[in-house]
């Protein structure tokens, strides 16, 4: 299976849905998720039409006015089953025949400590026997090494994020 998430910084030019097309078939992916999509609501379906109509799509509009994200996927074989969706994330499950089930979240975290919190209350209770990936933009470094900005590491948010990512057990590749 072969996943990918990409923070592609606006989506509306179509230049960019091209882009989106070919990185997913270079590539070779099976599901990519796309954050920071900038699109309106009332111009999803027009962008889909014109070059993303051989995808199927999940979004969150419902929780978000901007499409902060969209999952695409575009086998057949693919069942994909939405158990939660928020103004941050998309959790998935996907199953397909003759290979174990698992599950995906597409995060894109918010760029405030207070509006992180329910990202990390959303991860703190994902509960599963079965793999699970979390990926996309937490907006958020773990180590000071990570930081390329020459403004100081929100310390507060860096604990947080730890602490998290260690209470639910996942590990940072």
């Amino acid at each position: 299976m072969r996943i990918g998430s990409w923070n592609i910084r606006g989506l509306n030019k179509r230049i960019k849905q091209h882009e989106v097309v070919d990185f997913f078939r270079c590539n070779n992916l099976d599901i990519l998720g796309i954050n920071e999509t900038r699109v309106q609501v009332n111009n999803f379906d027009a962008i889909r039409k014109r070059k993303l109509h051989v995808f199927q799509v999940i979004h969150n509009y419902a929780f978000h006015p901007n499409g902060r994200y969209w999952v695409f996927w575009s086998r057949s074989s693919l069942q994909v089953q939405v158990v939660a969706i928020g103004n941050q994330w998309i959790h998935l499950q996907i199953e397909e025949v003759g290979r174990p089930s698992y599950q995906i979240t597409f995060v894109y975290d918010l760029n405030d400590g207070l509006g992180r919190e329910s990202l990390w209350s959303f991860l703190s209770l994902v509960s599963s026997s079965l793999p699970w990936v979390v990926l996309g933009d937490f907006n958020c470094v773990r180590y000071h090494s990570e930081r390329i900005s020459v403004a100081p590491p929100d310390l507060r948010a860096m604990k947080a994020f730890n602490d998290t990512i260690y209470s639910v057990g996942l590990e940072d590749i």
